[in-house]
C-alpha cells in the first residue's frame, strides 16, 4: 500500500479592517485617466469637492484627494460656512483632457469656477488644481444674487479636436416664489466683452424637480440638453441643441 504525505506551511496575515473608502456623497461622476485608473468625482457631506483617485501601488488602493478647501481658503477668506454646492466633471473625447465645474456658496450667492484642459496623464495637478473664477457679468439681467442650480460641461466634435461648452442654470429671480429656471453659456472668449450669455429654455421651468441631462443622437457631432421638468403643475419635456443656427456659442479654446 502506498503511503501518503502531508506537506504544509504557515505565515503571518495582515489583519484588515472593514472601511469605507467612497462615503454616501451629495454628486458623484466617474472619469478615468490615460492608464484606466478610475477618478471618482464628488462633494461629500462636509461640503468639499473631492476626487477618489484609484492608486494601484497603495495599501488602501484609492487616495481621496481635497480639490476645493485650499481654493476657498484663498476666494473666502475670513468667510466661515463656504461650500461647494454642485459641479460637473467631463473628459474631452479626443484629447482625454479633464474638465471641471464647481459652484461656490457662502450661504447668499454662488459663484462659478472653472478648472479646464487638465492632463489625464499627469493627474499631480489634482493636489493643487487652477480654478479660474467666471463672475455673473451678463449686461441685460443683473442678478443681485446669483443661485446656480446646475452646471453642465457639453462638446462639439470635430475633426481634430473636441471642443467644450460650459451651461449654467440659474434662478431667473431668487426673490420670486416662481423660481423658474434661467439658462446660461459661458463664453470664456468674452467675444461680445462678458462671459455670460443667455441660452434660453423654450418653456418654462420651475426649479423645484426639474432634471437636465447632455446627450447625443446617432451620427451627430453636437449635443443637445433634455430637460423635463413642470410648471404650474403642468408636466414639461424638450430637446435644445446646444449649438443652433443664429445662436453660435463661442468655444472656450
Amino acid at each position: 500500500m502506498s503511503s501518503n504525505t502531508l506537506t504544509y506551511s504557515s505565515e503571518l496575515m495582515k489583519n484588515f479592517l472593514q472601511a469605507e473608502i467612497m462615503a454616501p456623497d451629495k454628486k458623484f461622476e466617474a472619469l478615468q485617466d490615460k492608464t484606466g485608473h478610475s477618478l471618482l468625482f464628488s462633494i461629500g457631506t462636509d461640503g468639499v469637492f473631492y476626487c477618489t483617485q484609484e492608486s494601484s501601488g497603495s495599501e488602501k488602493g484609492w487616495n481621496r484627494i481635497d480639490l476645493s478647501s485650499a481654493l476657498i481658503a484663498k476666494s473666502f477668506e475670513g468667510k466661515s460656512g463656504v461650500q461647494i454646492k454642485t459641479f460637473d466633471a467631463a473628459q474631452n473625447i479626443t484629447n482625454g483632457t479633464l474638465e471641471l465645474a464647481i459652484t461656490v456658496t457662502d450661504g447668499k450667492t454662488d459663484t462659478l469656477f472653472l478648472s479646464l484642459s487638465n492632463s489625464d496623464l499627469d493627474t499631480s495637478w489634482l493636489h493643487n488644481p487652477s480654478w479660474e473664477i467666471i463672475e455673473y457679468d451678463n449686461p441685460n439681467n443683473t442678478e443681485a444674487v446669483l443661485s446656480i442650480q446646475n452646471i453642465y460641461i457639453s462638446e462639439l466634435l470635430t475633426s481634430s479636436t473636441g471642443s467644450e461648452y460650459i451651461f449654467v442654470d440659474i434662478e431667473k429671480d431668487p426673490a420670486n416664489n416662481s423660481k423658474l429656471i434661467n439658462r446660461y453659456y459661458i463664453d470664456l472668449k468674452k467675444t461680445d466683452g462678458y462671459y455670460w450669455h443667455e441660452h434660453n429654455l423654450n418653456i418654462d421651468l420651475e426649479e423645484n424637480g426639474y432634471s437636465s441631462t447632455v446627450g447625443r443622437s446617432a451620427g451627430q457631432t453636437i449635443d443637445g440638453m433634455y430637460t423635463i421638468g413642470t410648471v404650474g403643475g403642468l408636466a414639461q419635456f424638450i430637446y435644445q441643441p446646444v449649438l443652433t443656427f443664429g445662436n453660435q456659442i463661442s468655444r472656450h479654446r
